[in-house]
Order: C-alpha cells, then sequence, then structure tokens
C-alpha cells in the first residue's frame, strides 16, 4: 500500500518557517474547529499586532485574521472549493459569540496550491472577475466576495521565506531542496526543527530521484542523516529499529569504523558513535 503523505504537516511546517521572524506578532492555528464537530479550516494566522509589519510576499497582504485552505498537488481547486472555503470564513465570522465582533475588513482568505489554476481563472474571467499579482506568485481576486480573497501558487512563489513551499512539489530545483537542508540543520529551535523535518519528509517523497542524487554530496548526506538523528533514536528507543541497531553493534564489534558504518547503514553518524559508546561503557 502506498504511504500517505501527510501534506498538512508539511504545510504546517512551510507556515512556521516563512514566518519565523514575526512568530511574537503571529498566532498561527491549526484545523481550526468552526463547529463542535467539522467543519475546520485548515489554518487562520491571527495577526496579533495591528502594528506588526510581516515583510514577505504572503504577510504583506495580512489583516487581524487570515484564513488559510491548502490544497495538496492531487486536490482540485474549482468554484466550489473556493466557496467552500468563503463558507467556513463566514462560519468563522459568524461564530464568535458576539455580533460582528470580527469584521470582514479584519479578515483575508488565501488558498494555496503548487499549480495554477488555469481553468478557474479562465472561468473567473469570463465571468468579468478581476485578476490582480502583485508579485511572483500571488493573485489577489476581485469581485468574487468582499473579503480580500487570494490564491498563492507556491511553484511561482520567489521569496526565500517560503520555500518550503517550492521544494514540496514534483521536479523541485535541487539548489532549493540544498538550501533547505542545510538551513534545517543550522536551526537551534526544536519546534521549527521538527516542522522543518515535515517538510523534507514530503519534498524527498515528491523527488526521490533528486534526493538519491543529492546524498552523493558527502555534506548533503551526513546533513539529512544529522537532521533525522532524533527520529532514529526514537525508533531505536522503542525497538522499531532494532534489527537496525544489532547490524551495527555487530559491525563495531568487528573493527568497522563509524564512519565506515554510517555510510554503509546509511544511518546519522552520532548515532553510531553514541553505540559505539554504550559499547565501550558496557566493557568497563
Amino acid at each position: 500500500m502506498k504511504k500517505r503523505i501527510d501534506w498538512h504537516s508539511g504545510f504546517a511546517g512551510g507556515l512556521s518557517y516563512g514566518f519565523q521572524k514575526y512568530l511574537d506578532a503571529l498566532s498561527i492555528e491549526r484545523e481550526h474547529p468552526l463547529t463542535k464537530q467539522p467543519p475546520r479550516i485548515d489554518f487562520i494566522v491571527i495577526k496579533k499586532q495591528a502594528d506588526a509589519v510581516i515583510d514577505n510576499a504572503i504577510g504583506r497582504y495580512f489583516r487581524k485574521y487570515n484564513l488559510f485552505e491548502y490544497k495538496s498537488p492531487n486536490d482540485s481547486l474549482n468554484q466550489d472549493v473556493v466557496w467552500k472555503t468563503v463558507g467556513y470564513a463566514g462560519l468563522y465570522k459568524s461564530l464568535t459569540g458576539k455580533t460582528d465582533e470580527i469584521s470582514t475588513n479584519e479578515m483575508t482568505i488565501t488558498i494555496l496550491r503548487s499549480r495554477f489554476p488555469r481553468k478557474l481563472f479562465k472561468q473567473w474571467r469570463d465571468e468579468e472577475k478581476r485578476i490582480c499579482k502583485p508579485e511572483p506568485g500571488i493573485y489577489r481576486i476581485h469581485g468574487v466576495v468582499d473579503i480580500p480573497l487570494y490564491i498563492v501558487v507556491t511553484r511561482e512563489l520567489t521569496d526565500d521565506d517560503f520555500l518550503p513551499f517550492r521544494i514540496m512539489m514534483k521536479d523541485a530545483d535541487p539548489q532549493d531542496i540544498r538550501q533547505f537542508t542545510m538551513n534545517a540543520n543550522h536551526q537551534t529551535d526544536a519546534a521549527l526543527r521538527y516542522d522543518m523535518r515535515a517538510v523534507l519528509r514530503i519534498s524527498e517523497a515528491e523527488n526521490r530521484t533528486v534526493f538519491q542524487s543529492l546524498k552523493e554530496e558527502e555534506k548533503m548526506r551526513d546533513g539529512i542523516r544529522e537532521l533525522f538523528a532524533e527520529e532514529f533514536a526514537e525508533e531505536w528507543r522503542k525497538g522499531a529499529d532494532k534489527e537496525q541497531h544489532d547490524r551495527i553493534v555487530t559491525m563495531l564489534r568487528k573493527g568497522k569504523t563509524p564512519g565506515e558504518i554510517a555510510d554503509f547503514c546509511d544511518y546519522p553518524l552520532s548515532l553510531v558513535t553514541e553505540i559505539q559508546e554504550s559499547l565501550l561503557a558496557e566493557a568497563f
């Protein structure tokens, strides 16, 4: 059975990465419940400080309440999807408990997908809706709803704050993947590092050939191993990867170096070294 790709975790990672410089001014809520039961909006980004400047391709158009719907490459984007998202915005506004507590003047609606919605845009133009493109990948739609409505084509984004969205699609630029991997390795914030790993898992699933090629570069291979070292360690603690653990122990006892074992087993050097140290400690 083909493993299901968790696109929304990747998108969560992309949002965290894209707005990492502004997290003091923003609150990001995933799958915000609109009633006691579904439906749920994918993400809501709340601007906590009215005068905060969010200076990137998406954040420049923020108001206070910014609703996001993320469509994976396999999802369609048509009029019904747009109106469903508009309906979510209406529920969010109307279910606060107080009349007009959230004004439509404080809201935006953003739908993201990797491919350009050619058919939908043609339909809107035929209906004399106005489509503006203030910057690469950002499309403002006029005439559908009073709340500012944006379609973001992630393939077209050039703002490196949103590098995650570019690498979570097929045929991603190897240099983009290389840059993001190095950024992730230098990230010290544990929560953001976790989110960045979610992005890379999707990127690898969508670009296996590219990753195989990149792993031939020693720096990239070691970087990817070390980035996921925490998850490998967790698997070992749970006993899920005992066979690999035992293999490494056997190779160490045969005199193989940690570097040789890391290359052969495609495991983080730091974890192989950790096993070696534990074996040495047992010997005394």
